[in-house]
């Protein structure tokens, strides 16, 4: 794992969770017909979610940059994005809880169906009614209260 990452610590980080995987599965090693390959493919995929999982972070912390950027430029500019927030909240708290929880999960973590699926303990084609009931009802309430979206908008363009 060294030689494919170079960072010792993430090494580490991987092996062990790696290790805490085959006790987990301890009972079930002995039906393994190739454990190298096993083993191997084990790394390979703690690896590959490490990786995805710091992407989606380093995705999330740019957003803030971003945002934390422009509400230094300008107060007006703070005040409609927290009016625009303030929207977007109360639309999502008007969502049934399972179909808040599969969204904020696709959109806030960047998880795949399966993975909400997993998390939830749900089909994963329940994630995906419950994502599309959610984006419907968002659609719904944005365009229920289009008024305030007009003014949020004619402020951003004018300021």
């Amino acid at each position: 794992m060294l030689r494919y990452i170079g960072r010792r610590p993430d090494a580490e980080d991987i092996v062990q969770s790696v290790f805490l995987k085959v006790w987990e599965k301890r009972k079930q090693l002995p039906q393994i017909s190739q454990p190298e390959s096993w083993l191997f493919i084990t790394a390979r995929n703690e690896f590959v979610n490490r990786f995805r999982k710091l992407r989606t972070e380093q995705q999330y912390r740019d957003y803030l940059s971003d945002m934390f950027a422009e509400e230094l430029d300008a107060p007006d500019k703070l005040l409609i994005i927290r009016q625009r927030d303030s929207l977007i909240r109360k639309a999502l708290h008007g969502l049934p809880e399972k179909q808040q929880q599969a969204f904020l999960l696709s959109r806030e973590e960047g998880l795949t169906y399966e993975k909400i699926a997993e998390r939830m303990g749900v089909a994963r084609t329940t994630v995906k009614e419950h994502i599309s009931r959610a984006m419907k009802t968002l659609k719904d309430f944005m365009l229920s209260n289009e008024g305030e979206l007009l003014v949020l908008f004619c402020f951003s363009i004018f300021s």
